[in-house]
C-alpha cells in the first residue's frame, strides 16, 4: 500500500506544477503592413512563492530575455523591434510590421515551479490598392499598387495563360508596400491580355485588368461599319418621311 502511493508521487507533483503555472498570450494575431505590431506573454501561476528564472521570446533566434534578477535584455535590433518587461509580462513590440516578419512566435519561462513555452502566430493581412493598366510603347503593362505580401502576376491572352513571355519588377518601400510593375513581351496589338495579382498566400487572385491597344479596338469594330451605316441611311430615310 506504501509503495503504491509513493510511486503516484512524482506523476502527481508533475500534475500539480503542469496545472498551477501557465503562460496567457496573444494566439493569433493579423497585422497591417507598416502599422505597429505588439505580443504580450504573461506568466500566471495559482501558487505562492513563484520565482522566474528564465523568460524570453524567441522564433527560433532570441529577441528578448529576462534573467532571475528582472534584468531585460535583447538583441541588437536596429530599430526593427523592442521589448518590455514588468512583473512577469514580456511584450514584444514591432513599431512597423513588415511580412516577412510572419511567422510563430514563441515565449518560454523558466520558473522555481516548472517550465512552459507556448506560441503566438503573427500573420500579415492581404491588401493592395488598385491596378493600372495600360498599353506602353509597343507592349501592354500592368503597375499593382500598395500591395502587401507581394504576389505573383500572371498574364493571359484571352482565357489562355501566358507563360515565360513577361517581365516583372518589385520596388518595397519602408512600410513593406510592394509596387510590382510588369510588361508583356509582345507586339500582337489585335490581341485582348489580362494581366492578373495572386496571392502568394492563399493561391487566390485578388484583382486584375484587361489590357489592349488602339488598333484592337479599331479592328473589333470594322466589321460593324457597314450595318452602323445601314442603320443610319434608314433613320434618316425615316425621318423625312415623316
Amino acid at each position: 500500500m506504501i509503495y503504491a502511493i509513493l510511486s503516484t508521487l512524482p506523476w502527481l507533483v508533475t500534475f500539480t506544477f503542469s496545472e498551477t503555472l501557465r503562460l496567457e498570450v496573444s494566439r493569433s494575431i493579423t497585422a497591417d503592413c507598416g502599422k505597429p505590431v505588439t505580443i504580450h506573454c504573461a506568466v500566471l501561476s495559482s501558487r505562492n512563492g513563484l520565482s522566474i528564472k528564465h523568460m524570453e521570446w524567441f522564433k527560433p533566434q532570441t529577441y528578448c530575455s529576462v534573467n532571475s534578477k528582472g534584468n531585460l535584455s535583447q538583441q541588437n535590433s536596429s530599430g526593427n523591434f523592442r521589448c518590455d518587461y514588468e512583473k512577469g509580462n514580456l511584450s514584444l513590440h514591432f513599431p512597423k510590421w513588415r511580412p516577412e516578419q510572419s511567422e510563430n512566435f514563441l515565449c518560454k519561462v523558466r520558473t522555481n515551479q516548472g517550465v512552459e513555452t507556448k506560441d503566438t502566430r503573427v500573420e500579415t493581412r492581404e491588401h493592395w490598392e488598385g491596378v493600372e493598366a495600360v498599353w506602353s510603347s509597343d507592349f501592354p503593362t500592368c503597375t499593382f499598387k500598395q500591395v502587401c505580401p507581394t504576389g505573383h502576376v500572371e498574364w493571359f491572352q484571352d482565357s489562355t495563360k501566358i507563360a515565360d513571355q513577361f517581365i516583372v519588377n518589385n520596388y518595397t518601400d519602408d512600410d513593406g508596400m510592394v509596387k510590382i510593375y510588369s510588361y508583356l513581351k509582345t507586339h500582337e496589338q489585335n490581341k485582348l491580355y489580362n494581366c492578373s495579382l495572386k496571392s502568394a498566400r492563399s493561391g487566390q487572385y485578388l484583382t486584375s485588368a484587361l489590357i489592349h491597344s488602339p488598333s484592337y479596338l479599331r479592328a473589333r469594330a470594322a466589321p460593324h461599319g457597314p450595318w452602323w451605316t445601314f442603320v443610319g441611311l434608314s433613320v434618316i430615310f425615316i425621318i423625312e418621311k415623316l
